[in-house]
């Protein structure tokens, strides 16, 4: 699993007894002064090659030139013509950049902005003007997420799957990409989702676990690929039924998603499971064997935190809710909607081992002393 910040990129050799590839980088932007600064500041590692462009059409015309695709690419979100968001649309359909990390760089903070973005297929969001100290941590992230995907480019039987995070689900707590379903965001896509909300309002957004019960049942009578397609049929079920309201989703590996949600007046009714089961069940295959699939919700977390460890936090606060109603409701023979909401203290510890969340904390305190900062520090 690939942390969000990561400060020791893996780098791709080539031969043996070779000097470390360079990766290539295409940064866009219409502002002269934002492209030199930009080109001397990334070329200053030995590993990185950077190229530049001061608009989409030509970023466009030397993605399509170039021999072997870029490692990374970096777009302005602000310029005429055509906008880094529809470039990064636009990119995304081009062979051979499905997983290029795409970091949009903007002045823009609004959330609208940032929806946008990553629904486009960004895989990280900075904001202008840069702190250079953040900036390279992004871009350090993004070289370990290029490298991998230079080397799964090698090898022919991985070619199919995402480095990042689009692992065989051989292991029910592994994560996997859900690709081609709006809103459905990757494990380090969705982490970087939420850490820019917390540099901005997200006085009124909120978490939410959603976990598919008797999920280990699930995993072990099904076949890999249709446990996988079990997954984005609830996947599919989930972005449906929000439709109106625009939830973000990601799943985390499990049987559970997490779900961010923005209001002022969240009751939890968007989440209704009732509902939810019926979606999911009207979007299962016909024809493919089907299994009876029951979700369950945890309470929304709110995600107002000064810190950006504050905000991870509450990602792992929205899992042990869910995780917790879940051991609950087993212990007393009930189904969940049985069970008040306030269900916290009903067990001296309900919460099961879900390592992941508590590895990727560890992993990123440990990666980023930054992280755990308020911004007046």
């Amino acid at each position: 699993m690939s942390n969000t910040i990561e400060l020791k990129p893996k780098r791709t050799r080539g031969p043996r007894g070779a000097a470390p590839e360079k990766l290539r980088v295409l940064v866009v932007d219409d502002d002269h002064s934002i492209l030199e600064i930009l080109k001397s500041a990334l070329s200053l590692p030995q590993d990185l090659d950077v190229a530049v462009s001061d608009n989409a059409a030509d970023a466009i015309s030397q993605i399509t030139r170039s021999e072997s695709p870029f490692d990374i690419l970096m777009f302005d979100v602000n310029m005429p013509d055509m906008d880094g968001i529809a470039l990064c649309k636009t990119i995304r359909q081009k062979p051979g950049y499905r997983d290029t990390p795409i970091i949009m760089l903007t002045a823009m903070t609004d959330r609208n902005f940032i929806d946008n973005a990553f629904v486009s297929g960004a895989t990280d969001y900075v904001t202008k003007p840069f702190d250079f100290l953040e900036l390279r941590s992004r871009i350090r992230a993004a070289e370990r997420l290029a490298a991998d995907c230079k080397q799964a480019r090698r090898a022919p039987t991985a070619a199919h799957q995402s480095p990042d995070d689009s692992t065989p689900a051989g292991n029910l707590d592994d994560p996997f990409s859900i690709d081609g379903i709006g809103r459905v965001l990757r494990f380090s896509e969705f982490d970087n989702y939420v850490l820019q909300l917390s540099q901005g309002k997200a006085s009124f957004s909120f978490v939410t676990a959603i976990k598919i019960q008797n999920i280990e049942r699930i995993h072990s009578d099904l076949s890999d690929d249709d446990f996988q397609r079990t997954i984005r049929e609830v996947a599919t079920g989930l972005v449906q039924e929000t439709a109106q309201t625009g939830e973000f989703f990601s799943y985390r590996g499990g049987g559970v998603f997490l779900c961010v949600s923005h209001g002022r007046n969240l009751d939890g009714s968007r989440l209704s499971e009732p509902t939810l089961r019926r979606r999911i069940a009207a979007t299962q295959v016909p024809g493919q064997p089907k299994t009876k699939l029951q979700v369950i919700t945890g309470e929304p977390i709110s995600m107002r935190s000064a810190t950006k460890s504050g905000t991870l936090i509450s990602l792992s606060k929205a899992v042990d809710s869910v995780l917790a109603r879940e051991t609950v409701s087993a212990s007393a023979g009930t189904h969940p909607n049985e069970i008040n909401r306030g269900f916290g203290a009903v067990a001296d510890d309900p919460r099961p081992k879900f390592g992941v969340f508590d590895s990727f904390i560890r992993d990123l305190f440990r990666s980023d002393p930054q992280v755990g900062k308020t911004p007046n520090n």
